[in-house]
């Protein structure tokens, strides 16, 4: 499935229920990041998000640390709340992990 950096931003806004955040740093690089979206599964919670020196950059390199991790780990959205569920893209979505 190819698709362009603004329809992975989109996917990561709406599959994951985390809003998507975009922001320019001091050195002019771009952090693209999405609100409660980590990466666990090895009883640690990590940040997950991508730079570049642009905005497609950094939505593309936040794609990739979403969709090319490891397989004993997934992505978790809201955490810390009542409705934290767990997700992997299967290669077409960001597929719910029921656990």
């Amino acid at each position: 499935m190819n698709m362009s950096w603004k329809e992975k931003a989109v996917v990561i806004n709406s599959s994951l229920g985390g809003e998507l955040h975009l922001v320019l740093d001091l050195d002019n690089n771009w952090y693209a990041s999405a609100y409660d979206v980590n990466i666990g599964g090895n009883g640690f919670l990590d940040s997950v998000g991508g730079r570049g020196e642009t905005v497609e950059k950094a939505v593309e390199e936040f794609w990739k640390n979403l969709t090319e991790i490891p397989e004993e780990l997934f992505i978790t959205v809201h955490s810390q709340a009542n409705r934290r569920q767990q997700f992997r893209w299967n290669g077409s979505i960001f597929e719910r992990i029921v656990a």
